[in-house]
C-alpha cells in the first residue's frame, strides 16, 4: 500500500514537478507561477474553510445514493458494503502518507498542470476516472464534481495551494473518520 501511494506521488507530483522545475527559468519562481502557486494566509485559511463543506457534500451525496439504491431499510437492518480493502490495510501511518502525498501530488497534477493543457472539464474527468477503482458511483461523481469546482477556482485566481490544503484536509477527514469508526467505511 505504500508502495502504491509512493508511485502515485512519483508519477502524479515529482515528476511533473521536475519537468516544471526543468523547463521554467528561473526554475522555482517559474514553476510557482505556472502553478498559480502562493502561500499567503488567505490560501490556507481558504484550503481549512472547503474541507468541511467537501466532506459535508460527500455524505450527503453517498447517503442519497444508498437511499435511492437500497431503501431506507438497508440502514435499519445494519447491513455492511463490501469495503474498499485499502481500509484493511489503513494505519495511521498510512494516513499521513496517503493525505500528503494525494493533496499534494493530485493537485500539482490534475489543476496546475492537466487543467491548463486541456481544460477545466476534461481534467475534472480525468480525476473523476482516476477515483473509478473503488467503483463506488457517489464517490466517483463527487472527484468529478470536486475537480470541476477547484478548477473553476483556479481559474478564478485561487492558488493551488488552497486546493492542496482541502484536498489533504478531505482526505484526512474521511480517512481518520474511517479509522475511528470502521464500521462507517
Amino acid at each position: 500500500t505504500y508502495l502504491n501511494v509512493g508511485l502515485s506521488f512519483l508519477v502524479f507530483g515529482i515528476i511533473p514537478l521536475a519537468w516544471l522545475l526543468a523547463t521554467r527559468r528561473p526554475s522555482w519562481a517559474g514553476a510557482r507561477g505556472y502553478l498559480q502557486f502562493r502561500a499567503q494566509r488567505r490560501d490556507w485559511l481558504r484550503g481549512i474553510a472547503l474541507v468541511p463543506i467537501l466532506v459535508v457534500a460527500v455524505m450527503i451525496l453517498s447517503a442519497a445514493y444508498l437511499v435511492a439504491t437500497q431503501g431506507l431499510e438497508a440502514w435499519q437492518e445494519g447491513e455492511e458494503a463490501p469495503g474498499n480493502p485499502l481500509f484493511s490495510h489503513l494505519t495511521w501511518p498510512l494516513v499521513a502518507v496517503i493525505t500528503l502525498a494525494s493533496g499534494i501530488g493530485e493537485e500539482i497534477f490534475f489543476r496546475g498542470i492537466l487543467r491548463r493543457w486541456i481544460g477545466i472539464w476534461p481534467q475534472a474527468i480525468a480525476f473523476g476516472l482516476a477515483h473509478a477503482g473503488g467503483a463506488f458511483p457517489p464517490l466517483i461523481l463527487f472527484a468529478l464534481a470536486r475537480g470541476a469546482v477547484f478548477g473553476y477556482l483556479m481559474r478564478r485566481g485561487w492558488s493551488l495551494l488552497t486546493m492542496m490544503v482541502a484536498h489533504a484536509g478531505y482526505n484526512l477527514t474521511l480517512l481518520s473518520l474511517t479509522m475511528l469508526f470502521p464500521q462507517l467505511a
